[in-house]
């Protein structure tokens, strides 16, 4: 396959970037709106990754649908896609692969960093944030116990319903 540019145009109605978002919330979201979006956005990356296309994500490259809080992704023209070819080594295919994938979570971490309040190290939360959000985002801060994307999926902070 020869390098080529691919633009897809879509004018997504009723979608602004995240950080539009929270600015027009003044950056008080609920809990709930947290978990969406975050939820929408592992599933988004997830799919992503599982086809070989691997991105950075931050807030001005997420779309946000701003009645259903539906999540799209744009701009991926630093995205890498890693397929394998017969002349490919294993080792480094694999190694590309778990970059990618902590490089994801990393992202991921940053982004709830700045959708959950917290100071330095210490969290400061409002009261009304779980102790199932907290536990996930110690997860994401311990390099050593951090998840996958599937892992994710399956914690406990998206099985749990969430007061508005």
């Amino acid at each position: 396959m020869e390098d080529q540019d691919i633009s897809i145009m879509e004018y997504p109605r009723s979608y602004i970037n995240l950080f539009e978002y929270v600015e027009r919330n003044r950056s008080n979201l609920t809990e709930t709106e947290v978990k969406l979006i975050t939820r929408g956005l592992i599933v988004a990356l997830h799919h992503c990754m599982s086809r070989g296309v691997y991105r950075r994500t931050h807030m001005k490259n997420i779309l946000v649908h701003t009645n259903t809080l539906h999540v799209k992704l744009m701009d991926f023209g630093d995205a890498l896609l890693v397929e394998e070819r017969r002349d490919d080594e294993p080792l480094l295919i694999s190694a590309i692969r778990k970059y990618a994938e902590w490089a994801t979570t990393e992202d991921l971490r940053v982004l709830l960093d700045e959708l959950v309040p917290r100071i330095s190290s210490c969290f400061w939360i409002r009261p009304r944030v779980s102790k199932e959000c907290l536990d996930l985002l110690e997860h994401l801060h311990d390099v050593k116990s951090r998840m996958t994307l599937q892992a994710m999926l399956k914690h406990d902070w998206f099985k749990r319903k969430t007061e508005a």
